[in-house]
């Protein structure tokens, strides 16, 4: 990552892919409360980097429900309810520098610092969605 001229230069991603930064709004099932995820993905286009988004909601929604019939909390997937749903995208940044992705969620840098940006992940499934802060709405 080197120094450019509006900021720190976010790593170079295969096959003309961008970061992208997803904001959903969303509501816990249970307590009705609203809040304010931000994920980051790569992608060629917005369109993308939302389809990357969607899947991993779809994927972690699967592996709840699998845990909660492991655990013997509900038979199949008829009794499923999901711990949260999507209630709107509030908005899908493509980001070139690490200070754009502070000022949008700096516990998102944070953690794509702290995991070397999820690299071999990345390369491994260009697909890979790596979740920063969820805000409560007040």
């Amino acid at each position: 990552m080197s120094k450019a001229g509006t900021g720190t230069s976010l790593p170079t991603l295969a096959d003309d892919r961008g970061w992208w930064v997803v904001e959903s709004l969303k509501i816990n099932n249970r307590s009705q409360e609203q809040f304010r995820v931000f994920e980051a993905t790569s992608g060629r286009t917005e369109e993308e980097a939302v389809l990357h988004a969607n899947t991993s909601d779809e994927l972690l929604d699967a592996q709840l429900m699998g845990s909660a019939i492991r655990r013997g909390e509900i038979v199949d997937h008829f009794e499923w309810q999901p711990v949260s749903d999507l209630i709107k995208r509030l908005s899908i940044k493509r980001v070139t520098t690490e200070e754009e992705i502070s000022s949008l969620d700096p516990m998102l840098l944070d953690m794509l610092r702290e995991h070397e940006f999820f690299l071999s992940d990345i390369e491994e499934n260009s697909a890979t969605v790596i979740g920063g802060g969820t805000y409560q709405v007040l």
